[in-house]
């Protein structure tokens, strides 16, 4: 059996707004084909076309905790569950 080791959900909408939601309610596992995945991370992007614009992640670390990647600062932010985040991509792995 094949097994792929990361899988990338792409969110779309037809207007510029992105999706917004509550890290706690993104699920932090998936099973495809009796494999599990956990919830790594999420990439948003803020701009005008895909080769001009803004990232941010936030991506759980080792040890649970989350953290949002901004290009815009030095170090990474924490992150609590609560908090809405953007969504254009859901990133999981095994």
């Amino acid at each position: 059996m094949y097994v792929i080791s990361y899988i990338i959900i792409y969110l779309s909408t037809v207007d510029t707004n992105s999706i917004q939601v509550k890290l706690q309610k993104i699920s932090q596992l998936i099973n495809i084909q009796n494999v599990n995945y956990e919830l790594r991370g999420i990439v948003s992007f803020s701009g005008s076309m895909s080769n001009v614009g803004h990232y941010k992640a936030v991506c759980r670390r080792l040890n649970d905790n989350w953290e949002t990647y901004d290009d815009l600062t030095i170090k990474s932010i924490p992150v609590k569950s609560n908090v809405l985040v953007e969504c254009e991509y859901i990133l999981y792995t095994i």
